[in-house]
């Protein structure tokens, strides 16, 4: 159309609608499909790598440093947080539902699978959950450390959506 009117200085379209990005969309179908859908939760869909944990749980692993520091800000009351010790470089990772004692594992699993091991075949991964007060742990409570080994691909490949 441009060259039908004799345009030819014009800005290019760019991207669009988040909905035409098949990752973002096929992440926003799963979680209709899990009834998680609000606000919270769809503010997570452009961030990291996504694992649904259980039924009523997911994980978010961040990429880089940007996206880690995102996703420490996301986080809400109840949420878990997880990163590796000090010495070893590694993402920061979002768990979001109702985790138990091996789901809480997993996490920290998953999170090793994308840390910087340097020949470890365990590392410390800290966690805590955020409570209601300020975003804050309670006193006494978390952060825990948990000494884990990297989940196995084929493991975490059925687990990424």
């Amino acid at each position: 159309m441009a060259a039908e009117f004799g345009i030819k200085d014009f800005a290019w379209p760019a991207g669009g609608c988040l909905l035409t990005d098949p990752v973002f969309s096929e992440r926003l179908k799963e979680l209709i499909a899990h009834k998680e859908l609000n606000l919270d939760n769809v503010a997570l869909l452009k961030l990291g790598r996504h694992f649904r944990i259980s039924g009523h749980a997911k994980l978010v692993v961040g990429r880089d440093e940007k996206e880690d520091i995102e996703l420490e800000n996301l986080a809400k009351a109840g949420d878990y947080l997880f990163h590796p010790n000090e010495q070893l470089a590694g993402p920061t990772s979002l768990a979001r539902g109702s985790l138990n004692e091996g789901l809480i594992g997993l996490s920290a699993q998953i999170t090793c699978r994308y840390c910087d091991l340097n020949g470890a075949t365990q590392v410390d991964i800290i966690y805590k959950r955020i409570s209601e007060n300020l975003g804050t742990v309670p006193a006494g409570d978390c952060p825990c450390v948990l000494e884990v080994s990297p989940l196995n691909e084929a493991d975490l490949a059925g687990l990424r959506i």
